[in-house]
């Protein structure tokens, strides 16, 4: 015999497909914050935040703050091996774009 289901589970089913993003809710945003993300939307909008070639090329891997500060933090880059020089000749560019999606001097080394 089946049991009853739970009011949770009788919720209708939206017949789309749904970003990973939206699927994973909080538990991505604990995992970004303990990898050093303070938003996860710094991965997922990488593209838009440097633009398609050098997203293409790079995904950031971290950003790590002084003690007890959200400022002057130091991004770390994951780059396909031909693209490090270039990516680090770039530094300063990327830095100014990653501070102006934060909306604050978030970052101030690569």
């Amino acid at each position: 015999m089946a049991k009853p289901r739970d009011k949770k589970d009788d919720s209708p089913r939206q017949g789309r497909v749904r970003p990973a993003g939206e699927l994973i809710g909080e538990v991505g945003g604990v995992a970004f914050k303990r990898f050093g993300f303070i938003q996860g939307a710094v991965v997922s909008r990488w593209n838009e935040i440097v633009g398609e070639r050098y997203g293409a090329v790079s995904l950031p891997e971290s950003i790590r703050f002084p003690s007890g500060s959200r400022k002057n933090g130091t991004l770390t880059l994951l780059v396909e091996g031909a693209h490090a020089p270039l990516m680090q000749h770039l530094g300063p560019m990327i830095i100014e774009r990653v501070n102006r999606f934060f909306g604050y001097e978030a970052v101030s080394r690569s």
